[in-house]
């Protein structure tokens, strides 16, 4: 049956969109303090159960697969976290972004299989990224002409979310003369960075050449501007992967974009006060710098000590979904429940056991990933694709190591895209072409 012949197709793929649209522009999903995803999920997810009943569509084993790997997690999770008489209700707060995975049945119902509708998907993605980059980059130069003209800008910002609840993080920078805009979605700017360098270093004709470059232009500077050194590493990740990863560079294309970014980046440069210069080069600095002189960083090399401490308690079955430590908590008042180390909090939370379970499930994904690799020539349009995904997905992958951006089902729904991404990129490699 032709993919648009099924019974509320259209209706299928509005939600869809609305969903897509809802979680990379959305924030935190809570909107005016309105569950607005808590909300969109369950009616989505209800939609595809009654979407594939009516039409009777069997979904692909591959994804039914996935999905079961992915849910044996939390439930694995779960067991260890009643065993040890975890709160209930803290044990579902800690589960509940694994159902993200359902919405990978729901994306397979859109693309199926179809290279034309992947890439549309990505567009779309890519497009949202660069708005989230201008929204980083207006708010950021807004702040200097405004901290200049008397007005504590910070203070705005900080007006401004306590009235939307998007998620956003404001704070002073460069001798109090800019104000750094955190945006919890800023991290998918790595992703289409990526996407967009690969394409143009690889294509053998990049026709879009000056939209692919004005894009990584927006995407450096927003990445940039939010002032978020975890974003700067992603970004710089994105960068030395990209190189390694190209086998043969469009030299035509390296060339426009060498003098695009000396242009962009000498501008920036020298219209940057030079008294905020010197802070520059100290918030760099700072990135390593894990001493009480730098909060966040002081913050993370707490929580380390405690989740290594707890860790050694039970360092194969963990103490489960739902623990709270206690002692971080009466230490920091910070709460004993969530981390920004996200792959040590997962360790804590479901042991050696859990992570190794999670590793090998990833793994099969990206072995996949590597099999199309080998079989796509370095300038098909699909391989572009993959590997300009797979990178940033690694660089999203690294800056979680002290960000908890899986934590989020905005986060999550990355790894969602991923592997709908890889197995249709493998599906259209191996299987409809042999």
């Amino acid at each position: 049956m032709n993919l648009n012949e099924y019974k509320g197709q259209k209706l299928l793929n509005i939600i869809s969109t609305f969903v897509f649209l809802e979680l990379i522009l959305g924030g935190t999903g809570k909107l005016f303090y309105l569950p607005i995803r808590n909300l969109i999920f369950p009616f989505a997810i209800l939609f595809l159960a009654c979407f594939i009943i009516v039409n009777k569509i069997v979904i692909p084993k591959k994804y039914i697969i996935y999905i079961g790997l992915i849910l044996i997690y939390p439930l694995y999770g779960t067991i260890v976290g009643l065993f040890n008489n975890n709160a209930l209700l803290a044990i579902l707060d800690d589960i509940n972004v694994y159902f993200g995975i359902l919405y990978l049945a729901l994306y397979y119902l859109c693309v199926r299989d179809d290279m034309d509708k992947l890439k549309n998907l990505i567009d779309l993605f890519i497009g949202c990224s660069i708005f989230i980059a201008l929204i980083a980059i207006v708010l950021f130069v807004t702040s200097y002409f405004q901290i200049k003209n008397g007005v504590h800008f910070e203070g705005v910002m900080n007006s401004i979310e306590y009235y939307i609840n998007y998620g956003i993080i404001s704070g002073s920078l460069y001798g109090n003369m800019f104000v750094r805009v955190y945006l919890p979605n800023g991290i998918f700017m790595q992703i289409a960075l990526s996407l967009l360098l690969y394409r143009l270093l690889t294509f053998k004709t990049p026709k879009y050449v000056c939209y692919e470059n004005i894009g990584i232009s927006i995407l450096a500077l927003g990445i940039f501007a939010t002032g978020t050194r975890g974003y700067w590493i992603g970004g710089i990740i994105v960068a030395i992967s990209t190189i390694l990863f190209v086998t043969k560079i469009n030299i035509k294309s390296v060339l426009l974009s060498l003098i695009l970014v000396v242009v962009v980046l000498g501008t920036s440069y020298i219209i940057f006060p030079e008294e905020q210069k010197v802070e520059l080069q100290g918030r760099v600095d700072s990135i390593s710098d894990f001493t009480h002189t730098e909060p966040s960083n002081s913050v993370r090399s707490t929580q380390l000590k405690h989740l290594v401490a707890k860790i050694k308690e039970k360092p194969v079955q963990g103490h489960g979904f739902g623990a709270d430590l206690v002692e971080y908590d009466q230490e920091t008042d910070r709460g004993g429940r969530n981390f920004e180390l996200y792959y040590v909090e997962l360790v804590y939370k479901t042991g050696a056991i859990g992570i190794v379970y999670l590793f090998g499930v990833f793994s099969l994904a990206l072995f996949r990933a590597f099999k199309a690799f080998r079989k796509l020539s370095f300038d098909d349009e699909k391989s572009t694709l993959l590997k300009g995904w797979v990178i940033g997905f690694i660089s999203m992958a690294v800056s979680t190591v002290s960000n908890p951006y899986f934590a989020g089902l905005y986060g999550f729904f990355i790894i969602v895209l991923s592997i709908l991404i890889i197995e249709t990129i493998y599906t259209n490699t191996f299987e409809l072409r042999g």
